[in-house]
């Protein structure tokens, strides 16, 4: 008997997820012949049919802004970055916008209500300078003073911004603000 005679059991094995290969090896025969034989018969891959549904998955999870990277949500859909990444390309989705919007949306709310020596961080004012690669702006609260003002991100991380000027600078290291009633307020 020719391995064609086995059409329907061949079908219905493909369409549960059986390889080629496991195939081929049941019924005595190589994949190459069972690929040709599939494709002959029209039977749609079963396997590539559930991978472009687990890359619909994983860019709806990108656009979600559950993940921030195409690796993290294909592995979480059980494919390869690759195959999210060729599969966005042939349905003309731009996945690094998507991800840029996520990005932005995130790194705004990164530094919230943090506190940097004696300036702390007023909810949702982070913003890029424009022009400039990876410089961003906040605004503070002087914790001494209660003065608001625009600092580099990157002079309140290394330390060189520790309050709004030179006075309040000496009595944040004296700690005599502390004897005041002052409370910042994060409204302004």
């Amino acid at each position: 008997m020719a391995v064609s005679d086995f059409k329907d059991e061949i079908i219905r094995a493909r369409q549960r997820g059986a390889t080629q290969q496991a195939i081929a090896n049941r019924y005595g025969c190589t994949r190459q012949l069972i690929q040709k034989l599939l494709s002959e018969w029209g039977v749609p891959d079963a396997l590539t049919s559930k991978r472009v549904d687990q890359a619909r998955k994983a860019i709806q999870l990108l656009r979600d802004g559950q993940y921030d990277s195409i690796r993290k949500a294909g592995n979480a859909c059980g494919i390869s970055e690759t195959m999210v990444s060729n599969f966005a390309k042939k349905q003309g989705i731009d996945l690094a916008k998507i991800m840029d919007d996520h990005r932005a949306d995130r790194l705004a709310h990164s530094l919230d209500g943090q506190q940097f020596n004696g300036l702390r961080i007023v909810n949702g004012t982070r913003q890029k300078i424009h022009g400039k690669s990876g410089q961003y702006l906040v605004d503070a609260i002087c914790v001494v003073c209660g003065t608001r003002k625009t600092f580099h991100v990157s002079n309140l991380r290394a330390g060189y911004s520790k309050t709004c000027s030179i006075s309040c600078g000496r009595r944040f290291s004296k700690g005599d603000y502390l004897m005041t009633s002052f409370v910042p307020n994060e409204t302004r």
